[in-house]
Formats: C-alpha cells, sequence, structure tokens
C-alpha cells in the first residue's frame, strides 16, 4: 500500500466533512444543504469513474444511490426547508 500513511488523515479529514454535513442539515442550514449536495455529487461522479474503469455493477449502483440522493435533496420542498430556517434565523 504506498499511500498508507495518507489514509488515516484522509479518512480523518473525510469522517470532519460529513459529519459537519450531517450537523448542518439536521439544524436545516444552507451550509449543510450545500456541503451534503457537493459530497453526493463527488461521490457520484467517483462512482461514474468506476463505470468508466469497468467496473459496471459497483460503479452503476453508487450512480443511482448517489443520484438519488441529489434528486431528492434538489426538490423545491427539501431546498425551501433549509432556505425558510436560515431566513427564521436572520429575522
Amino acid at each position: 500500500m504506498p499511500y498508507r500513511l495518507w489514509l488515516g488523515p484522509g479518512f480523518l479529514l473525510f469522517a470532519i466533512v460529513t459529519v459537519s454535513a450531517s450537523v448542518g442539515c439536521f439544524r436545516r442550514r444552507t451550509w449543510g444543504w450545500w456541503l451534503a449536495m457537493a459530497i453526493f455529487v463527488i461521490n457520484g461522479l467517483s462512482d461514474l469513474g468506476q463505470i468508466l474503469i469497468g467496473h459496471f455493477i459497483e460503479g452503476g449502483i453508487g450512480v443511482a444511490v448517489a443520484g438519488a440522493i441529489v434528486i431528492y435533496l434538489s426538490r423545491p420542498d427539501v431546498r425551501r426547508t433549509f432556505t425558510e430556517r436560515d431566513k427564521d434565523l436572520n429575522a
């Protein structure tokens, strides 16, 4: 494993980002929504890369799941939940 020294810090950073997105989403903050969207878009793109290198089943399932989550988060009623929360806090 040539990159083993980077794995621990990399996963720690990933854990911090995902916990931050979870906290932001549970508190219905706009930044949490954006962070969650970024995480799932990047995840979907990496799964698309899996398809391109020949891992069709793993990549296809990943693209489908990430795509479904992005579509759900993009729905107007879900998006409105985050923007209304921020408006209430600023009022």
